[in-house]
């Protein structure tokens, strides 16, 4: 492989079957304040805890720290990354992009468009130097952080351009049995 690839596929990304033949790195934006507690960041918390934890310790410690399976840019702050193996060739990507939860007192977003670009450049440095052969990423920095996703898609692919990856996106998709219940509550 020696080009960037691209595509999305609809899915839960927490389902995404991590390829034997090397390393995956799940990035998904994280707040600031330490907390772990919807959406994609929900799902990690429960599939691999250790990743919790780790950003836990790292947004309350400030944290320049590091051991055999994690690996940080700076001390915790805006636009900055914690990356943790959790085994089995996936490598979890904490990017802090979201200032707090939910948009603040002028009705701004808590997403930083600015320092999740920084993150998204410490991703690419990071997929270099550990030679990753794939990216499985949510649509990070929309939905709860009130991101655009075609603006944020096309910096990936901007800042991704000339790196022989292969980047897959999912586009969540409720299970069908939580859509099967949904609409069963709906009826009574």
């Amino acid at each position: 492989m020696n080009k960037f690839t691209y595509k999305t596929v609809k899915g839960d990304v927490l389902e995404h079957k991590f390829n034997p033949a090397g390393s995956v790195v799940l990035p998904h934006v994280v707040n600031t304040l330490g907390c772990m507690g919807s959406g994609v960041a929900a799902g990690i918390r429960q599939k691999w805890s250790h990743a919790n934890h780790q950003y836990e310790s790292w947004c309350y410690d400030g944290g320049y720290y590091s051991d055999l399976h994690i690996w940080i840019t700076h001390k915790f702050e805006l636009g900055e990354v914690q990356f943790v193996d959790v085994g089995g060739d996936v490598v979890i990507a904490n990017m802090v992009g979201q200032k707090d939860i939910g948009p603040n007192e002028f009705g701004m977003p808590p997403i930083r468009m600015d320092s999740l670009r920084e993150c998204i450049f410490y991703l690419r440095k990071f997929v270099i130097e550990n030679n990753i052969v794939s990216v499985a990423a949510p649509k990070f920095g929309s939905l709860r952080s009130g991101g655009v996703w075609s603006e944020i898609e096309a910096m990936v692919k901007e800042i991704f351009r000339d790196v022989a990856i292969t980047w897959v996106t999912y586009e969540y998709v409720e299970p069908s049995f939580a859509r099967k219940q949904m609409k069963g509550n709906a009826q009574v």
